[in-house]
């Protein structure tokens, strides 16, 4: 307030009146007094009689023409143009009077109102602009303040304004907010005019235009827009997200972190990319925007970063998700030289991929491929064959331990087989070659250095395992084996060789030294300085090429031999003996292999042979083609039946132990050797022995004869040696029959024995008596005469024995007649 000089002098005994009391004003339109017609009206006491006053000062200006129009209450004068709230009153009713109403006065005017009559357009976005006219908007732009009254009457008002016509009409900038129908109020100069009733406006809704990547372990995510109102309205109403499979997914606790532009919210776990957003503030929803993608797969270690088809390797990152189902894999090799990208494909279902850790590790078994350095691909979620939504892994750099690429093993080579020295198509086996085709076949090589040979066409023909190259024609072995997949190299130390010469004919196949034979076969290849032939253990000469690969013609060596193998060797690489073509050198000799004199290598009889042999007719080895006698002619052998008290149980327990025994008896007791006792059979009935025994054929050995004699002799005279109890003995053919033992006459027993002993004691006791009786009728009836000498002869039942008794028994007649 502007101070009110005093009086120069103070007057004590003079009468004052009270100071006059401002009590309130009303309000002037922003244009002033003059031009609203609207004088200034102040109400309070003090104020004196009707009439002039001498100064009303109204905040910083002098409000004219000021008087009394009501006694002692009421004042009018004319405000000038003006802004503002709470200004001060200064009335001073006499320019003598040093009373005013400077205590009372104090923030007792404002000028009235803004009033919004209306706003064009009606709905805008946050920082456009719009026309609103009315009144009491005062001159200065800089002090205007737009406002749109948001929920719980809090006002959402602009910074910027820009002046159109003083009073009733500027531009303003839409303040931030959200939300439609919503009331306005404008601010000048800190006065704050009410709020509209039928004028609203309406924000045109909010916009979402990108989101911020979260992890697929979920987290905070900050969507980025229009119209979200200011921060920390507590009327925004939500953040959604609508995932790849259409489901909603609610983003928790949203709020706004930057004014109008950015809200935030706590979204669960998921995967994808592309998924819809839609935000909701003050009833007003965002179209569904394809914005967001949870965070990418990143692949931070491989483990191992080395493997085969079929191994299990470890995958470490992050945004992995939570089903394994959902991941597909592939794997690309960038090609040098701008030559693209080659990608493996991967059936993820074949990959058997397992969750070790949801989120950050997985596992996968290595299916077929091949290649150093492959960027593995992670891509999630995958959906049958929708892959809208899926995002794709990167790799960070790989570090000391860590590897990010991942290579298959290199090629392995085992065995690659023949081919023709005319050339022909070589399989190559072994592992680690790739899927089928020749799209990672690089090369494949025989040997190296000036010997180099390019097998070329090669491709996978079995996955993994088989390859196939076109091979030209050459020979020889111990070719080195270069096989490149994928600018991989195999490290093995594999070689190669051509087939080996097969020989499938000789013509002549039997031919004199010196001849000219023509060998046809496969494999010689085309250097005649390359092949050589042997026949047997004998090279052939001049070995020349009369057709590449399939035939020769050499010159026979001095040698001999039949049917020997014929082997080429080319490059130093043989053929095999077995199964090969046969030659036989002609020659002269004796061609009979039972001849003395039998030369195995002849091939024409010259006449010349000697067969030794039996050369008498009735010898058991007579040989009707000897022509020369070896003196070893021998006797047909005779067989013997053996009947020897034994059970036949035991000899079936061991049947070789009784065999050998009863030989070696046999042989000891005829004294010949026990390789000429052949037993041909073994029969029970104690156990029954039928053996041959063969002539020996040399001079001085016993012989047949007189061993089957020997035989009968000793069995006959009790001196045969045995551990077997002997019963009876037959020699085929022989006069003598079958000869029994003692041992096989029938057993006595104690009851038998004790009978004939008391048979015996009687037939005594009759002969004593019969004795005594017959001599006393021979003293009576015959004349004296000499006694014949009586002679005890043992008597064996066998024919022979009795052949043998004495002359002198004649008259008694034979025993057994």
């Amino acid at each position: 307030m502007s101070s009110v000089p005093s009086t120069a002098a103070v007057k004590t005994d003079v009468f004052s009146y009270n100071t006059p009391v401002v009590n309130y004003t009303t309000p002037v339109p922003t244009q002033g007094s003059a031009a609203s017609d609207v004088p200034l009206s102040i109400y309070g006491y003090n104020f004196g009689p009707v009439g002039n006053v001498s100064q009303v000062i109204v905040g910083d200006a002098d409000c004219t023409n000021a008087k009394v129009t009501v006694q002692d209450s009421t004042i009018t004068c004319q405000q000038p143009a003006g802004m503002g709230k709470d200004l001060d009153v200064f009335v001073r009713i006499s320019p003598t009077d040093d009373t005013s109403s400077q205590s009372t006065g104090l923030k007792k005017f404002s000028y009235a109102a803004p009033i919004v009559d209306n706003i064009n357009p009606t709905s805008a976005k946050v920082g456009d602009f719009v026309t609103v006219t009315g009144r009491n908007f005062g001159f200065t732009q800089e002090l205007i303040r737009f406002c749109v009254v948001g929920p719980d009457d809090v006002n959402w008002c602009n910074d910027y304004n820009e002046m159109q016509k003083q009073h009733t009409k500027f531009y303003a900038k839409v303040p931030v907010g959200f939300g439609s129908n919503r009331a306005l109020r404008i601010e000048v100069k800190g006065l704050m005019g009410v709020k509209t009733t039928s004028i609203v406006f309406s924000y045109q809704g909010p916009q979402v235009k990108s989101a911020v990547d979260v992890p697929t372990a979920g987290g905070v995510l900050r969507v980025i827009g229009k119209e979200f109102g200011p921060t920390n309205s507590s009327a925004f109403d939500s953040v959604i997200v609508r995932d790849s499979k259409n489901r909603i997914v609610p983003c928790l606790t949203p709020r706004v972190v930057v004014a109008d532009t950015a809200v935030e919210c706590d979204l669960p776990a998921g995967s994808g990319k592309g998924l819809e957003v839609q935000v909701s503030v003050g009833g007003q929803k965002s179209n569904w925007e394809r914005v967001f993608s949870y965070a990418a797969p990143v692949i931070t270690n491989i483990q191992p970063a080395v493997a085969a088809v079929g191994d299990t390797v470890t995958v470490t990152g992050l945004n992995f998700g939570v089903n394994s189902s959902e991941i597909s894999l592939g794997m690309i090799k960038n090609i040098a030289g701008g030559g693209g990208a080659y990608a493996i494909p991967l059936v993820s279902a074949n990959a058997s991929i397992t969750m070790v850790s949801p989120h950050t590790k997985f596992s996968f078994v290595i299916p077929l491929g091949a290649g150093p350095e492959l960027t593995l691909l992670t891509s999630l979620p995958i959906y049958g064959a929708d892959t809208t939504f899926m995002r794709t892994s990167t790799s960070a750099q790989s570090g000391n331990g860590f590897s990010t690429t991942f290579s298959y093993k290199p090629p392995v080579v085992s065995a690659v087989s023949s081919v023709s020295t005319a050339g022909g198509v070589a399989t190559v086996t072994g592992s680690n070659f790739g899927p089928v085709g020749s799209a990672l076949v690089n090369a494949i090589i025989m040997g190296e250095g000036a010997t180099t040979l390019v097998c070329s066409d090669g491709k996978v023909t079995v996955s993994n395992t088989q390859a196939t190259c076109q091979l030209g024609s050459g020979s020889g072995f111990g070719y080195k084996v270069t096989m490149v997949i994928f600018n991989q190299t195999n490290v093995d130390a594999t070689r190669f060789a051509y087939a080996v010469p097969v020989v499938e004919s000789v013509q002549p196949s039997q031919a004199a030294p010196g001849a000219v034979v023509t060998v046809s076969g496969k494999n010689f290849g085309v250097i005649d300085t390359d092949i050589s032939v042997k026949f047997g253990g004998y090279d052939c000469k001049d070995v020349a090429k009369l057709t590449d690969h399939t035939q020769l013609t050499c010159t026979v060596p001095d040698a001999q031999g039949k049917a020997l193998p014929a082997v080429a060797t080319v490059k130093g690489l043989s053929g095999s003996r077995v199964g090969a073509s046969q030659f036989t050198f002609t020659k002269s000799g004796c061609t009979s292999e039972t001849a003395i004199n039998y030369d195995g290598n002849a091939t024409t009889n010259d006449g010349t042979c000697k067969i030794l042999g039996c050369m008498k007719l009735e010898s058991y080895n007579y040989n009707p083609i000897a022509n020369e006698d070896s003196g070893a002619c021998e006797q047909f052998p005779v067989t013997v039946s053996m009947r020897v008290k034994a059970d036949f149980s035991e000899f079936l327990a061991t049947p070789t132990v009784f065999k050998d025994k009863f030989s070696n008896e046999v042989a000891k007791n005829l004294n010949i050797s026990k390789s000429r006792i052949n037993i041909t059979n073994v029969a029970a009935g104690s156990i029954i022995f039928t053996f041959q025994i063969f002539d020996d054929g040399t001079a001085g050995a016993v012989s047949v004869q007189d061993a089957k004699g020997k035989l009968e002799q000793q069995v006959l005279s009790n001196s045969w040696e045995s551990e077997f109890v002997l019963l009876s003995v037959e020699v085929v053919g022989s006069d003598a029959g079958v000869i029994t033992t003692k041992a096989n006459e029938p057993a006595v027993s104690t009851a038998s024995i004790v009978g004939v002993g008391i048979g015996f004691g009687l037939i005594v006791v009759w002969l004593l008596c019969w004795r005594r009786c017959m001599t006393a009728i021979a003293a009576r009836c015959f004349a004296a005469r000499d006694d014949d000498d009586l002679m005890e002869v043992q008597i064996y039942k066998n024919p022979v024995a009795q052949a043998a008794l004495p002359p002198a028994y004649a008259k008694y007649g034979k025993l057994g007649s």
